[in-house]
């Protein structure tokens, strides 16, 4: 009976300290901060910052962009939960304060592990060289925290190089050319009379304006 007890005893204590190593492991898997694992990358209470504004992999101020060129805005912390909000709280501005034209979205890349830290603007046709990319103080991360503060960075854009249309100067039509031979060769006599005579006889100027309105 005393062995019996004793044998209880043992397992009773070891069950507990298996029992008390399960909680103690489940305790330190989840993060001190009681952020966890989130909804793409919460990051508890940590404070939003821009991380980098690039494209093509430098920085955006001072750059020169093209259509087609992507912006890539990276925050600190997670931002997808807020990003119907946020697309409203980021734009890209001509120099007369109107939208230029642009698409905002998520970097949905799943080989790249920020991607969920990620904006990502793709730049349309514009007729405006000078850009500004405007990020909004209220753009707010997964965990809740917003910018703070509105954040502004102008570059330039290039428009793509048009080949001017040469136009050929227009040809004069077969009557044209008539009229131009007439009026001038009267011109000619005219001037020719006059060096003789002092003056121009009046007929010289009847058959002028005559071919000069004969092919109008």
């Amino acid at each position: 009976m005393k062995q019996t007890n004793r044998v209880l005893a043992i397992l009773l204590a070891l069950l507990m300290a298996f029992s008390f190593t399960t909680i103690a492991a489940q305790a330190q898997s989840v993060s001190p901060n009681g952020s966890g694992g989130g909804t793409g990358g919460g990051n508890g209470d940590k404070k939003l910052e821009i991380a980098s504004v690039t494209v093509g992999g430098a920085d955006l101020e001072g750059a020169t962009v093209k259509a087609g060129d992507q912006i890539v805005i990276a925050f600190t912390n997670g931002m997808k939960d807020y990003y119907t909000d946020n697309m409203t709280l980021i734009s890209v501005l001509k120099a007369d304060g109107t939208y230029a034209n642009c698409e905002l979205r998520a970097n949905d890349d799943p080989t790249n592990e920020n991607a969920k830290r990620e904006y990502i603007i793709t730049l349309g046709e514009n007729d405006c060289s000078e850009l500004t990319l405007v990020i909004g103080a209220d753009v707010k991360a997964n965990n809740g925290n917003t910018l703070g503060k509105e954040a502004r960075y102008s570059f330039t854009f290039e428009a793509p190089e048009t080949d001017e249309p040469v136009v050929e100067p227009a040809q004069p039509t077969f009557f044209e050319r008539v009229k131009l031979f007439f009026v001038n060769l009267f011109e000619k006599i005219g001037a020719f009379l006059a060096n003789i005579t002092g003056g121009i006889p009046s007929w010289i100027f009847k058959l002028k304006s005559y071919f000069g309105g004969l092919f109008a």
